[in-house]
């Protein structure tokens, strides 16, 4: 058990003292406590002695704990052997092992081109920070500093999207310090990340599509715009590993090897369907190859221009892309390949369930949502479609009966369940009403329905023993 004894001028110290695991008596020395604070701080050290001595786990609560104490209290806890002493960093040590552990570990780590965005990020950070700055010396008011120095000083940061791609990868630098307990907190945890507008976003219509595949100076150029329209694959990061063989002509599918989620169990490749547009050009595509390549079907890739040693360059396809919807008679919007893949989502979840369009795209419904979902034209008009005033019937017009405007098999079932409820002695009732459904010549006059009728079975089912309502 673990004392606590109060002490100084203020009476607002206090010392915590125990037995540790070998018997001798330790004492902790806490500053500017009350006694809310310092009951907790009594129970957290006292679990924490309990835990060293048992060699059990930490309770999450005194974990908790832990997390929300700053380096003096954490030096004071680790002289009396209470946690591990924390090894003292520097950023720009952290910052180098952080990103040599992310990079390739039996080819789950980060792509190239990921590390190449990180190592912008680095030099932005030790260019503010400096790499001898202690790792543990950085304080939220540092952090925030920081946002507004790449907002307002650095030019190429001006775009909300880019500050906030850097930022989100200063965060979970910042996490991982935390997990390693080099830090006891996440300065830049409450930083706000910058709200990426809908400039970026551009809806690539049917017509704006057929257009630009008209432009296509070869049909290769067709599939790698057709790919990512139709498709909705990753361009050209899916599209580089693809192979004649991956196509299955006869399930109407093409198996896509995703690099960028393959770290993640069971996501490194997906299924596609081969949609109508898609298929005509691969068809096209196919019929070009020689005998030779279609033997061989499993090694020919199907995408061929614009390799660079196996790899298709990201530049090149996208730089004469914009050039072809030039050609077309379009300004090149942003983002080419990844709005074609987001016009497709949004196109698909419009048809179908959410969550078999992200199985098909590969991705989540919430990254869907965040990132990819587009307003559309034909929303509008089917919302105007949907929600419209009442129409006026004609005087000259005959109503119809129930019969055409219900559906008579699920009436059908109604009927049979309020029977079950109703019981043996209410069934000419629902006979009646039955009769009055399915009757050519009834009509929406309702002034020849039987008294009995309307009293007794309202919304609400009619019980026996109630009286009449």
């Amino acid at each position: 058990m673990a004392s606590i004894t109060w002490r100084g001028k203020n009476g607002d110290n206090v010392l915590i003292q125990f037995l540790d695991k070998n018997g001798r008596k330790r004492g902790v020395s806490l500053t500017k406590m009350n006694k809310k604070t310092a009951a907790a701080a009594l129970d957290a050290i006292e679990k924490i002695n309990d835990a060293n001595i048992r060699g059990s786990l930490l309770d999450r609560k005194s974990q908790g704990w832990l997390e929300e104490q700053g380096e003096v209290v954490l030096k004071k806890l680790a002289k009396v052997e209470l946690i591990e002493a924390r090894v003292s960093k520097t950023l720009g040590e952290f910052i180098e092992e952080h990103l040599k552990s992310m990079v390739g570990k039996s080819g789950k780590g980060w792509k190239p081109q990921t590390l190449v965005r990180h190592e912008i990020t680095k030099t932005h950070l030790l260019a503010y920070f400096k790499p001898n700055t202690p790792l543990a010396s950085i304080t939220e008011a540092d952090a925030d500093a920081f946002a507004r120095h790449l907002q307002n000083d650095v030019p190429t940061m001006k775009a909300n999207s880019t500050r906030y791609k850097h930022i989100s990868n200063v965060k979970t630098y910042f996490r991982a310090a935390v997990r390693h307990r080099l830090i006891s907190n996440n300065p830049f945890e409450s930083v706000r990340l910058p709200k990426r507008g809908k400039k970026r976003y551009f809806y690539v219509k049917p017509e704006i599509a057929e257009a630009v595949l008209e432009a296509c100076p070869s049909n290769q150029w067709k599939l790698v715009f057709a790919l990512a329209r139709y498709g909705g694959v990753r361009t050209p990061s899916e599209i580089e590993n693809l192979k004649w063989g991956d196509i299955k002509w006869a399930k109407n599918r093409m198996l896509i090897h995703s690099p960028k989620t393959e770290h993640h169990e069971g996501r490194d490749k997906r299924n596609v369907p081969l949609w109508d547009e898609l298929r005509v050009i691969l068809d096209a595509e196919w019929e070009s190859l020689t005998d030779e390549q279609r033997q061989n079907k499993d090694d020919v890739y199907v995408v061929t221009i614009g390799r660079k040693g196996g790899t298709v360059s990201a530049a090149y396809l996208r730089g004469r892309m914009r050039k072809i919807i030039e050609n077309a008679g379009f300004v090149p919007w942003p983002k080419v390949f990844q709005n074609c893949r987001s016009t497709r989502q949004t196109e698909l979840s419009a048809i179908e369930p959410a969550h078999k369009v992200c199985r098909w795209l590969g991705n989540s419904e919430k990254i869907f949502q965040e990132h990819y979902d587009q307003e559309t034209d034909e929303e509008f008009d089917q919302a105007v479609k949907i929600i419209t005033s009442p129409k006026v019937m004609p005087s000259d017009a005959q109503p119809k009966p129930p019969s055409e405007l219900l559906d008579l098999e699920v009436m059908q079932k109604l009927m049979t369940q309020f029977e079950e409820v109703l019981g043996n002695d209410k069934k000419s009732v629902l006979a009646e009403i039955r009769e009055i459904l399915t009757s050519p010549d009834a009509s929406q006059d309702c002034s020849t329905t039987p008294k009995e009728i309307v009293t007794r079975v309202g919304v609400e089912p009619y019980l026996t023993g109630l009286k009449d309502r």
